[in-house]
């Protein structure tokens, strides 16, 4: 299954590949952000079998899912990740949502994780 960040504010869509992808401001990022509230390796992004997780690496200004301070969270369509001061919805499947939504009001209606 394809997943995406979608920029909230507008800008490219970033694919999120299998596997591990390292998100922050350094050159040897996958996801290289240049926000100033973005840690140099601010959080890891692990997609594997339909699941996306997100694993904060100690950033100072924190990994937000839906405006919720997160150490570590399972990442669901429509949700909202914040990295520093930057804002994307995740979008699965290949689609992208009409609108994105404001932090706190993500709704779950195709979850990037099949249920348990």
């Amino acid at each position: 299954m394809s997943v995406h960040l979608l920029p909230a504010h507008g800008g490219e869509p970033v694919e999120v590949p299998e596997g591990l992808t390292l998100v922050g401001r350094d050159g040897y990022c996958d996801v290289r952000l240049a926000g100033t509230l973005v840690s140099r390796m601010h959080c890891v992004l692990t997609h594997e079998d339909g699941c996306l997780l997100v694993h904060d690496l100690g950033s100072k200004n924190g990994t937000r899912v839906n405006g919720v301070r997160v150490r570590r969270a399972r990442l669901r369509g429509q949700d909202v990740l914040g990295v520093g001061e930057m804002v994307f919805v995740v979008a699965t499947g290949g689609q992208r949502p009409p609108d994105a939504p404001g932090p706190g009001k993500g709704r779950r209606p195709d979850a990037a994780c099949p249920p348990s």
